[in-house]
């Protein structure tokens, strides 16, 4: 499945599967996003899957927006495909606790 954004005023979703050859296509958006909104949530809960290499560069694209002074937070700690590549990678300290 190709990698859908949809964007409900800085609630952004992504749907499909984030791969190393789309990542930059989210990322470019994100930068977008962040030029008019200081903070954006990215909801990873519709994702098919992620890669360990997609997950460390959400995490290098989340330090950089805290380098910034920009808020993001990444949901998709309850959702079991995501959670376990991030955890598996180090990198589910960037998942947000604001949902359950």
């Amino acid at each position: 499945m190709a990698l859908q954004i949809k964007n409900d005023q800085g609630f952004i979703e992504v749907f499909g599967s984030l791969h190393g050859h789309n990542m930059n296509v989210l990322r470019s958006y994100l930068e977008s996003e962040f030029r008019w909104n200081d903070y954006l949530t990215l909801s990873l809960e519709k994702l098919k899957d992620l890669d360990r290499t997609t997950a460390h560069e959400l995490e290098r694209f989340y330090l950089k927006a805290v380098k910034n002074n920009q808020v993001l937070s990444i949901i998709g700690r309850n959702h079991t495909p995501i959670s376990s590549v991030m955890e598996n990678s180090k990198t589910d300290y960037i998942l947000s606790y604001d949902r359950t």
